[in-house]
């Protein structure tokens, strides 16, 4: 836990840093704002090296040797990585197609900000999709059949958390969120579908995470090995495999 807390302190005050130099140069809130929030997307990377350097070279991102019951991350564990995670993924998208925005908007001066942010979400939502399916894939790897419910609930909390942090850092969203709550029934009914949207990309991604668990577990081990060893571990699989197909035993 003490390695997890420091990771989350550093990129919190990557995210702060960020923020303040960005800022600093006149870059406005929106495009300063999702790039400090992408870097809680690193959150893995960041605990990675803290573990490493804190436990002789051992981490629980990547584990190393270890037997497979323990190449599972533990949910509390992957749910915080996966809340931060959803937040960087968003606010990285955000920050990405925030440019082309933008752009349109200087183009076309008679756009709403509502519309402005409808065509940053329709723009957005493609690689929001395949970075959800990716996250899901690896929760299926690392977690098994638990990704099922732990990414619903990341997608949940990390939206929360990124709502939360938008409307306490920056004043003036809180309008454009009240405007929004005020469609009511439309609003949910958005909100709602592209939490099912998301959540079944997410899911089918743990589904394909679980079909190639113990491969990734296997290749993890092979890549600890020497070159030579690995490919005489593989011939060794290759001939038992193509034995027990035929019915036959290697001599």
């Amino acid at each position: 836990m003490k390695s997890l807390g420091i990771a989350i302190g550093i990129v919190i005050a990557v995210a702060a840093l960020l923020f303040g130099i960005v800022h600093a140069f006149g870059v406005t809130d929106k495009v300063a704002g999702p790039l400090a929030g992408s870097a809680l997307g690193f959150i893995t990377f960041i605990h990675d090296n803290v573990d490493k350097a804190l436990s002789s070279g051992r981490s629980r991102v990547t584990p190393g040797v270890v037997p497979v019951t323990e190449f599972d991350i533990r949910w509390p564990l992957m749910v915080v990585y996966g809340t931060l995670i959803v937040v960087g993924i968003f606010e990285m998208t955000d920050f990405l197609f925030s440019f082309p925005v933008l752009a349109v908007a200087g183009l076309n001066k008679g756009m709403t900000e509502q519309m402005l942010l409808g065509l940053l979400g329709i723009m957005s939502l493609p690689t929001i999709g395949w970075s959800i399916f990716l996250l899901g894939r690896w929760m299926g790897i690392r977690s098994s059949t638990a990704g099922y419910w732990i990414l619903p609930l990341c997608l949940v909390m990390g939206r929360g958390l990124d709502v939360l942090f938008t409307v306490i850092l920056f004043p003036s969203a809180r309008s454009i969120l009240m405007m929004g709550l005020s469609y009511g029934t439309v609003v949910m009914l958005a909100i709602t579908g592209l939490f099912i949207l998301l959540s079944l990309l997410g899911m089918f991604g743990v589904w394909r995470g679980n079909r190639i668990r113990f491969g990734a577990y296997f290749n993890s081990l092979l890549n600890q090995v020497s070159a030579s060893t690995r490919d005489t571990m593989l011939a060794l699989t290759f001939e038992e495999a193509k034995a027990a197909h035929s019915g036959t035993r290697p001599t």
